[in-house]
């Protein structure tokens, strides 16, 4: 018997790096309108199941199985020549079905205005340019400049966690406070009793729960695969961001409080990190979770809460910081270096009145392959594409 031939459609699009993160970036109007069609070619570009199925190891996709390598932005153009755009990411795990669109994730941002310039979807011109990104899922705003020379990438960078030197991008968070919650301690206090242990619970860029390492009878030193071999470990941090998720009231996208059970299976909130003093001339030291796994660095979404956290006086992190006066740069600004297992992550804030106003960092980015993807879809109908 002779087999039928298969239908393929194609989208184009980029798979890129953004800081310590990869994943895939494209324009939104390549996509099918219906969302639950939407959400099928996603699926499949990223080589997720259609309904949970645990031993899925990604391999008909451009995910690769960890949270900061298993990302995709959407992308709007809203303004070319002012050069405004909304962004929307969709966050994946491998083995499960559900599309996280709760979060942001500010290393994978910054791969944002390279994409951009690289397909000319906004006016670009030499010197710096600026771009505003509207982040969709949380919506707040961020300002990302690129520069340029002679229609080319000026200014390269190495970031920890990354070798060698790809073009840089600075990013600026606006307004970050109360990202998920409205608030910039959801329990209303700054140090809250969970499993026994303190623990501050954080809502800037990312809700996060922040406890001493050495409550978890840790030096905060670890390797991340001494952390992701310690079940233990993992079993009581569990724990401890589920009860802090419950205590936050953190919600679901369809605006109802996360359950317990929610909660425990959350790939992307709330985050939760160690902290420990710092041991090479930073200020604070971190083990940042994400939380299922341990990150191999620092989420600059997470190091910028962590920074906030540092600031403010009675928090868990604010008792670990080595030296919190010389945090101080300048009147109302504030330079933070959190060591991590890259590296030093260095997080520049804006403060005014105990209330963080900015937060800036710098990134690079990359592209790795530009193209188009094929979607082997015999039986939906062409036109599913057409706008």
């Amino acid at each position: 018997m002779k087999a039928s031939k298969m239908k393929t459609f194609e989208i184009p699009l980029y798979h890129m790096r953004g800081g310590t993160s990869t994943g895939v970036i494209l324009n939104k109007y390549d996509l099918p309108e219906s969302d639950d069609v939407r959400d099928s070619v996603l699926r499949k570009i990223m080589g997720v199941p259609e309904s949970d199925t645990p031993d899925t190891n990604q391999i008909t996709g451009l995910g690769r199985g960890i949270p900061t390598s298993n990302k995709l932005f959407i992308i709007e153009v809203v303004d070319k020549e002012n050069r405004k755009v909304n962004s929307t990411l969709a966050q994946f795990a491998a083995g499960k079905s559900n599309i996280d669109w709760s979060v942001n994730c500010g290393n994978m941002s910054s791969a944002i205005p390279l994409y951009l310039v690289e397909t000319g979807q906004v006016c670009i011109e030499d010197g710096v340019n600026e771009i505003e990104i509207f982040n969709t899922n949380t919506g707040k705003s961020m300002n990302a400049t690129i520069e340029i020379s002679d229609g080319q990438i000026a200014d390269f960078v190495e970031i920890p966690g990354v070798r060698g030197f790809f073009p840089a991008v600075k990013l600026e968070l606006n307004n970050p406070v109360g990202a998920k919650t409205g608030m910039l301690f959801p329990t209303g206090n700054r140090v809250d009793i969970l499993d026994g242990v303190e623990v501050t619970c954080l809502d800037v860029n990312v809700p996060m729960v922040i406890v001493n390492a050495k409550d978890m009878d840790k030096t905060g030193n670890e390797t991340v695969t001494e952390l992701m071999a310690d079940g233990a470990l993992m079993k009581r941090l569990r724990t401890i961001w589920t009860l802090a998720g419950l205590k936050m009231k953190l919600k679901n996208s369809q605006g109802n409080c996360m359950s317990q059970q929610e909660l425990e299976r959350s790939e992307t909130i709330p985050k939760i990190c160690m902290v420990s003093p710092a041991i090479n001339g930073g200020d604070i030291s971190t083990r940042y979770f994400t939380p299922q796994k341990p990150h191999g660095s620092l989420a600059v979404s997470g190091g910028g809460c962590l920074a906030a956290a540092c600031l403010l006086e009675g928090t868990v992190a604010y008792k670990q910081v080595f030296d919190v006066e010389r945090l101080e740069v300048s009147e109302g600004q504030y330079q933070v270096a959190i060591e991590n297992p890259a590296g030093v992550l260095d997080i520049e804030l804006f403060a005014n009145g105990g209330s963080i106003e900015r937060i800036r960092y710098k990134r690079n980015a990359q592209v790795l392959v530009k193209g188009s993807t094929v979607i082997y879809e015999g039986h939906w109908n062409h036109r599913i594409f057409l706008r």
